[in-house]
């Protein structure tokens, strides 16, 4: 028989646009059944992408956890619908390297998954959000990124 992956339809025997139809009301039916979001978390890498959301959500700094590894600014918000809800704003943090020297951004793949994971362990959002510039701020001489 045909594999998954080969062209030509969906599920095994059934036209891809019956599948379609199929997993279109199965989405919307598992979605009317979700609780509301009320806990977001913002993932971000550099407290200076980080500061104009900080300020607009009136975020305030709250220790994630235990040891102070990460940076976490947190506030409450309310939905159109009245509902309250949080929003955590979690950074990979800061560290001297080498030690003495001006605290530098931990960028790159390991901080971000690392405190990501500590930010869904800890906090149990109901949605995550990956932000940033992804590129630098051309201002600073950076990446193509804003203009």
């Amino acid at each position: 028989g045909r594999r998954p992956c080969e062209g030509g339809g969906g599920e095994a025997g059934v036209p891809e646009r019956a599948g379609t139809a199929t997993m279109a009301a199965t989405t919307a039916a598992s979605v009317a059944e979700d609780p509301p979001i009320s806990v977001v978390v913002v993932f971000m890498a550099m407290i200076e992408e980080a500061e104009p959301l900080i300020a607009a959500l009136g975020l305030q700094p709250r220790p994630l956890d235990a040891e102070g590894h990460f940076q976490r600014f947190s506030g409450s918000l309310e939905g159109s619908d009245g509902a309250r809800g949080e929003v955590h704003l979690v950074l990979p943090g800061r560290e001297s390297c080498p030690p003495g020297h001006p605290p530098v951004a931990r960028v790159g793949t390991v901080p971000a998954a690392v405190a990501t994971f500590a930010a869904l362990s800890l906090l149990s959002p109901h949605l995550l959000v990956n932000a940033g510039t992804a590129g630098g701020f051309s201002s600073r001489g950076g990446g193509g990124v804003g203009g």
